[in-house]
């Protein structure tokens, strides 16, 4: 009888001594316990690696890979050539599953679903939390489906300016033979440490023969924060971005129309830099809610990302309203901007409206409600659904 695991889960391990234990208390406690588990430490210099060890120490079916610092990509593909099993997953060592996450694509893999697609939760810590919708519809695609129904909005949704298909590959259960093809192409990259799942997803997308999509959300997604991704900080950020551009049209040939979703993608993602600038990269679909503030009244803004940012300069080029103070959670990343911290919101600041510049309702909830508790009444709390 073969002792082949139907699933291994593999965990890039860079520096995440802080939240590691987390992440693989959630998935030692799998209630689908035919896993192997391979932590690749990548590295580390904080202690991760010590702990990997240690997992590994009382769970057999937890291996440990040590590597020099060569970047996500290598570390995945270094993993997933140290495993056997029918199907793999990755897992972001800061990140967390539910128990019985594994447990409910078991009857996928079983069918022999080539790619096992599932939601994830977007935890922002105090912010509370964002369920990000998919673009499709969720069930079974045979290879004449995801030819209609995925591959024309698969890369970039021209019509809605969008990506269609979730770029990430720890949502996901793919099978292991569509994986090795896909990173046996890129070995020439080196330490990319930008799109590095796009790269692997896109071209074994177009050699799948079925997918399954689900309505459940297992995975949990740390975001606590809306800083400036490291990579768009970087010199060589074009330079990194081309040879993902380079590689995604030489290797995906077989979508009919991928160019033209590539190019779009890349268009969308060179305009990110702007944000570096501190400009704004994409503001169309954000409008302040004129209709629920009176010019001339004294606000707070509460909440200085994408959307808080793009208020701020509505505000400002049509000299609407009074920002008596700007204000979010992680007042230290946008100390440039003038932001304070949310403390300083309470019934002794004068205002007219508190305007929460908030995409997600959820979250926009969970604000609402510290607000009442600081006994700011419901009237004075504005919120347009972005």
């Amino acid at each position: 009888m073969s002792s082949r695991k139907s699933l291994s889960v593999i965990v890039p391990v860079y520096n995440m001594a802080a939240h590691i234990r987390e992440c693989l208390d959630s998935i030692c406690a799998q209630t689908d316990a035919d896993l192997e588990i391979v932590l690749v430490d990548d590295g580390s210099t904080d202690g991760s690696g010590a702990i990997c060890e240690e997992y590994a120490g009382r769970d057999r079916r937890v291996r440990v890979l040590h590597q020099e610092n060569l970047g996500v990509l290598r570390a995945r593909h270094n993993g997933l050539l140290a495993c056997d099993s029918t199907y793999v997953t990755f897992v972001d060592a800061d990140d967390w599953l539910d128990a019985d996450a594994y447990e409910r694509t078991a009857c996928h893999r079983e069918n022999g679903v080539d790619v096992i697609v599932f939601g994830k939760i977007l935890e922002r810590g105090e912010r509370g939390r964002t369920f990000p919708k998919s673009n499709y519809a969720f069930g079974a695609y045979s290879r004449a489906q995801i030819e209609q129904n995925l591959y024309p909005t698969l890369i970039w949704d021209v019509k809605n300016s969008r990506t269609g298909i979730t770029q990430s590959l720890c949502d996901k259960i793919i099978k292991r033979e569509l994986l090795l093809a896909s990173y046996a192409l890129t070995e020439k990259i080196g330490k990319l440490h930008y799109g590095e799942d796009p790269l692997i997803l896109y071209p074994l997308m177009q050699w799948a023969q079925s997918v399954y999509i689900m309505e459940e959300n297992p995975y949990h997604y740390r975001k606590e924060t809306d800083e400036l991704p490291a990579y768009l900080r970087n010199d060589d950020f074009f330079d990194k971005l081309y040879i993902w551009y380079r590689h995604l049209t030489a290797h995906v040939t077989e979508i009919p129309g991928a160019r033209k979703q590539i190019e779009y993608l890349y268009l969308y993602l060179a305009e990110a830099r702007k944000d570096y600038y501190g400009d704004i990269a994409v503001q169309g679909e954000y409008m302040f809610p004129f209709e629920l503030v009176s010019a001339g009244s004294k606000i707070v803004l509460w909440g200085a990302g994408k959307v808080g940012r793009i208020y701020r300069g509505q505000i400002e080029r049509l000299h609407y309203c009074d920002v008596v103070a700007w204000v979010d959670s992680n007042d230290r990343a946008y100390g440039a901007l003038g932001v304070q911290n949310t403390e300083i919101v309470d019934l002794h600041l004068e205002f007219d409206y508190i305007v929460i510049a908030i995409y997600s309702k959820a979250v926009k909830d969970a604000i609402a409600e510290q607000l009442k508790q600081r006994g700011i009444p419901d009237d004075k709390i504005v919120w347009h659904d972005v």
